[in-house]
């Protein structure tokens, strides 16, 4: 996604000569959110729902501040203070080793780490201070917990985004510090080792070392037939290949093994840090020179060449928004002023504390929103906050009051009483309709929070349109914001005019979440709206609750009308892993006239439970019938451990009358069970754009991540699909595109790791600018999904072999042992995703967007037929959706030819007339005979429209000389294909074939002119005969290609001389004449070369030819002043009669004229010399 610099900003100014007022806002919306990054630090990332929020920035004498860490409740606490104290050893030997890496650009600064609420000072043996004012604990980038099931013991940084998009976290297992020595033993220098981890995670660097077994990012590769370990290092590397039990004598060709560099024999090596951070010498990244010459002037097959197209580590890094275009702290060679050491800063991370600030301005009448908002409002405060939460309600118009100060949720008791606070409708249609936010803002802050700002979590409900916040207000909100790390959650309920999308922004900033609902396609609001209200309530929770379990699961809504027959029905599933207090309920228009007369349940067996004719009043306050199951029955039939997955039907009967049009919801929801070491599903969306407002292009559109995960392990193989929707800017709601596929494939593009449980998809479908949101929906895919099992020893699923001093996971793709998977079960969820505002997307009605790039190109050698065979998946006619046509492969023995746009690959094959869907495994096969030198081939799709996608990763081919193969045939001219059509050339081409047709034309009447004029010598010369001579000639330094579909590139160069193919037997005569005469010197056919002809050079050539004519003797014989070139033996020539004396490719030679001379039917001309 695009950055808004000031230059885009003002463009955008510009293009607009009388912006209306929603465009005014927008404009200064982007100018709001350019200001605010420079408020907050220039790096600033703005999300919410994912991993898409950092708040750490760079100051201008290079030191990182905003850093949080934060330890997980999984770390024992008695372990506190072994933590702790280790983590400032690591992080201040990291900031060393980052500010050398770097060339004294960067350090560490200041560090917040965020302890568990419940952990105590003597334990800890620190003083744990309250978060104030400034100081960072939200949203924390590094985090620390117990082992990971894929990872272990490693450290690792979680990579979704491209080449230089930051990482969604890193973490840190507390072995990793707590054993130090252990560590030091395993990894080598923790400081560098974190070093590396940072750089993945803020600047969008990847691993530079490869992967055993894996097919795209191999542990080896192959230089001149040599078996070079995967990796970057300015000088080769010297070790031993081992088995996984540390066994040397590996061999990798045919066997899983790990290269083990020796320690003791590399004081060379100085970089990379990304491959060999355990090597004493090793305290940077290389530059390309560096890595080319330490792997042989290749590119080795690791992650990040693959990833980021040949660009060095050190380039991405420096590429970065950090050190673009500055010189932060830069002294240079080592003799700059001493860092100073981080500052550590422990915090206890603050309980919640909820204001509900509800617009109460008579505005909320209309529609009957005020209706359903307060009932929402009641049910989030009676039923849903946990036991013990905090909370207090602010109300608005154009001024604010409290209307109930903070207070504890102990019992019912004080939760009926918070709930009766919220104003009647009697109250709020005696309002003013002005709405005045910023109002209510600052009275949550001066009269309820109070200088306890930590934790405070405020979720505003109101119209959100541009009559509630001025301009200053915006700013204002979000320093408050950044100044007392607040969180903002938005529900915008339906208007007159739309919700601004600065509460997008407000919310994404502070980590919270933003809901927009559209005007209701009927005049007044009903119980649809209702409960999306209740959704909205329920997704807040779910941010910051401390019992997630608590939080019930929706599995089914259904919307009801009562009409004719007077029967609803339906269907849904209690999946395996809930079946706890499933609830069964109806919300209803009117909860004492419901018009509601049975439900009767069936089990898939044909079973029947019901019909259930009598409903309960409990819940009457908030609109909400439910069913009172018989008295011997303590729980509904569907949460029956027996019938968990089981896939319910049900009958609704109404009883007539009333408003047949009032609508009615059914809502199924269900509660985890008894959770073991399994944990929750949990679903998190993000996409590639770092903003609330955004410019997407045709080739830089939005990329949508969902991450599945129960408990602490990726659930694989899930069905996840997106739906989209937008509303435009007079408040229409659009439905974008409905049941988006998202794979989690490990195909590079968008995808980066197969089997880690984010699935990915380029969105490519888009109507017009506006606020898109998202809805995502996943289920266990038919019983497939699984998710991994930990091993009974509690090991991780990936083990690395003794003393390997780096990590073995994760290459292109996790792979997963049978008997580490373990199926989730039957589940299905559905979540909202983020909500963006694209204030600029592609044009619908064009066709410009690229296919996306090819990561994973792959090839097999077949030897003995001299064949290749390639293989990849294919993209598509957008990026990764629909099909693509055709692709392009190179090659180069340079790799640099691939890897710089300034230079061009020869293409060797245009791989044509294809239709490949999306996602497909496609493969090709190919002759290449380029024998015994190390080539370099990458390819590139086109789609129907002959948009290009980027070069693909770049694969290495060596082809051994077969014994069988016939040495001559080595010689043969290669052909290859243009890259693209280039019209100035074919311009320039036409030019000249118009100026030869013409001088052609010029040509035949001054030949037929001088023929009526020696017409005279036609009879006695017509006796002597033309030959046409065709000289087969091959290209010295290229090999044949002939086997290959391709198009011609620059063919013609290769042939440089006519070929040979007939001689006359006048001409035989003439040589016979020559011979009698003497010993002739001998020509051979490789010395004859081109000879380039201007018009002049035609014009005196045959003024000359006229002289010789005059010396033809009366018996057609010629008087030659030199001798005929003789013909060699090589040149496999043969030998047929030609009546006319001409060849009809290459032109004539004429026995009445000097033989020496080539009469041409084309721009060249041969002469021999």
């Amino acid at each position: 996604m695009q950055k808004l610099a000031p230059t885009q900003l003002a463009l955008l100014q510009r293009r607009r000569r009388r912006p209306s007022a929603s465009t005014s806002r927008t404009t200064f919306l982007l100018a709001v959110i350019a200001f605010i990054a420079l408020l907050l630090g220039e790096n600033f990332q703005f999300g919410c729902c994912g991993y898409t929020t950092s708040r750490i920035y760079i100051e201008p004498d290079g030191g990182y501040s905003g850093i949080a860490i934060r330890i997980q409740d999984s770390v024992p606490e008695e372990r506190c203070a072994e933590v702790l104290r280790n983590l400032k050893v690591v992080l201040s030997s990291a900031s060393k080793r980052l500010h050398q890496a770097l060339d004294e650009r960067a350090y560490f600064k200041d560090i917040t780490v965020i302890v568990p609420r419940n952990w105590r000072d003597s334990t800890c043996q620190t003083p744990i201070a309250a978060p104030m004012g400034g100081s960072t604990f939200v949203d924390p980038d590094i985090l620390v917990g117990k082992d990971d099931p894929i990872h272990g013991h490693s450290i690792f940084t979680q990579q979704s985004r491209s080449c230089g998009q930051r990482g969604d976290f890193m973490f840190v297992p507390y072995l990793f510090l707590t054993s130090l020595n252990d560590t030091w033993s395993t990894w080598g220098d923790p400081g560098k080792t974190f070093v590396h981890e940072w750089s993945k995670l803020r600047y969008g660097v990847f691993d530079e070392y490869g992967f055993v077994d894996d097919p795209l990012y191999p542990n080896y590769y192959k230089v001149q037939g040599a078996i070079i370990p995967t990796g970057t290092s300015n000088v080769p590397v010297s070790g031993s290949w081992r088995d996984p039990s540390g066994a040397e004598g590996c061999d990798p060709t045919t066997k899983s093994c790990f290269f083990q560099p020796d320690l003791g024999a590399n004081d060379q090596v100085t970089c990379s840090l990304g491959t060999y951070p355990f090597l004493p010498k090793v305290s940077r990244y290389c530059t390309v020179k560096e890595a080319l010459s330490g792997s042989h002037g290749t590119l080795p097959p690791t992650k990040h060449n693959a990833l980021c197209q040949g660009r060095s580590a050190l380039d991405v890094i420096y590429q970065n928004d950090d050190f673009y275009n500055k010189d932060l702290g830069r002294n240079g060679g080592g003799g700059g002023p001493k860092i100073p050491e981080p500052k550590f800063t422990v915090v206890r991370d603050p309980q919640t504390s909820y204001v509900l600030l509800m617009d109460a301005s008579s505005s909320m009448i209309h529609n009957d929103v005020w209706r359903w908002v307060s009932k929402a409002a009641q049910k989030f405060i009676r039923y849903d906050l946990n036991r013990g939460a905090r909370m207090a309600l602010v109300s608005f118009s154009d001024s604010a009051v409290v209307a109930h100060p903070m207070i504890t949720l102990e019992d019912d008791k004080s939760r009926r009483r918070l709930s009766d606070t919220i104003p009647d409708k009697y109250k709020v249609q005696r309002n003013s309709d002005k709405r005045c936010v910023i109002c209510g803002i600052q009275t949550a802050l001066r009269s309820v929070l109070r200088g306890s700002e930590a934790g405070a979590h405020i979720i505003l409900v109101s119209k959100g349109d541009n009559l509630t916040l001025s301009l200053t207000d915006e700013n204002t909100i979000l320093e408050h914001a950044r100044t007392y790390n607040i969180k903002f959650s938005n529900i915008l309920v339906p208007g007159r005019h739309p919700a601004l999308s600065f509460y997008d922004l407000a919310s994404k900033t502070s980590g919270g979440k933003a809901f927009v609902f559209p005007s209701p396609e009927r005049r007044d609001a009903g119980a649809r709206f209702y409960a999306q209200l209740i959704s909205a309530f329920q997704e807040v929770l779910r941010l910051d609750s401390e019992s997630p379990s608590e939080i019930p699961v929706r599995v089914h809504t259904e919307l009801a009308f009562r009409t004719n027959p007077l029967l609803t029905r339906g269907k849904f599933t209690i999946d395996t892993t809930l079946g706890r207090s499933s609830q069964f309920g109806i919300l209803v228009n009117d909860a004492d006239d419901h018009f509601m007369k049975s439900v009767t349940f069936f089990d898939k067996e044909g079973q029947t439970f019901g019909p259930y004719n009598s409903f309960s009043s409990d819940f009457n306050v908030i609109n909400l019938k439910t069913i009172n199951f018989p008295h011997d029955t303590t729980s509904p039939p569907f949460d029956d451990p027996a019938h968990l997955g089981m896939t319910w039907q049900y009958t609704l009967e109404w009883y007539p009358g009333g408003d047949t049009s009032q609508e009615n919801v059914i809502l199924v929801e269900s509660k985890p069970r008894s959770l073991g070491s399994f944990g929750l599903i949990d679903i998190k969306m993000w996409t590639n754009s770092d903003s609330a407002s955004d410019l997407v292009t045709y080739n830089h559109p939005l990329t949508m991540y969902v991450q599945v995960r129960r408990g602490d392990s990726p659930v694989l193989q899930a069905n996840v699909l997106v739906d989209v929707y937008m509303d435009t800017e007079n408040g229409t709601q659009i439905e974008v595109s409905r049941g988006i596929r998202l794979f989690d494939s490990g195909n590079g593009d968008p995808d980066l790791v197969g089997g880690d449980g984010i699935y990915s998809r380029y969105l490519t479908t888009y109507e017009t600018k506006g606020r898109y949101y998202f809805v995502i929906n996943a289920d266990d895919n038919e019983n497939r999904a699984y998710t991994i099992q930990r091993r009974r020893e509690k090991r991780a699923m990936t083990m690395k072999p003794p003393n390997l001093l780096y990590p073995v996971c994760c290459g292109s793709q996790i792979s997963v042992p049978d008997g580490s998977q373990m199926r989730t079960g039957s589940f299905k969820r559905q979540e909202s995703g983020p909500v963006l505002h694209l204030i600029s997307v592609p044009d619908k009605a064009s066709d410009k967007m690229p296919p996306s790039r090819i990561v994973n190109l792959r090839l097999n050698i077949i030897e003995d037929e001299r064949k290749v065979t390639a293989l990849w998946t294919a993209p598509g006619d957008d990026f990764d959706s629909g099909s693509v046509q055709r692709y392009k492969l190179m090659f180069s023995e340079n790799v640099e030819d691939l890897i710089d746009p300034e230079r061009q690959a020869t293409i060797i094959h245009s791989v044509d007339g294809r239709e490949d869907e999306s996602g497909t495994s496609q493969q090709y096969r190919f002759t290449f005979d380029h024998f015994d030198v190390d080539y370099h081939v990458a390819m590139f799709a086109i789609d129907d429209m002959g948009n290009q996608g980027n070069i693909s990763n770049i694969a290495q081919i060596h082809m051994p000389k077969p014994e069988s193969y016939i040495e001559d045939s080595q010689n043969a001219p290669i052909q290859t294909d243009n890259e693209e059509t280039d019209w100035s050339l074919i311009g320039i081409i036409i030019g000249v074939v118009l100026t030869l047709l013409i001088l052609l034309i010029v040509g035949c009447y001054l030949y037929f002119l001088m023929a009526h004029r020696r017409s005279h010598y036609g009879a006695k010369a017509g006796k002597s005969k033309s030959s046409g001579v065709n000289a087969n000639m091959r290209h010295p330094d290229v090999s044949d290609s002939g086997s290959t579909e391709s198009e011609s590139k620059n063919t013609s160069s290769h042939h440089l001389v006519p070929q040979i193919n007939t001689i006359s037997n006048a001409y035989k005569k003439q040589l016979q004449v020559l011979e009698s005469n003497g010993p002739a010197k001998k020509d051979s056919a490789a010395e004859i070369t081109p000879t380039y002809w201007s018009a002049s050079q035609l014009l005196k050539e045959h003024e000359e030819r006229q002289r010789r004519e005059s010396t033809l003797n009366r018996d057609g014989s010629t008087l030659y002043s030199h001798p005929i070139p003789e013909l060699n033996e090589s040149m496999d020539a043969t030998y047929q009669e030609d009546p006319y004396g001409t060849h009809a490719q290459n032109g004539y030679y004429n026995a009445a004229m000097d033989p020496g001379i080539y009469h041409p039917g084309s721009i060249r001309l041969y002469r021999s010399r």
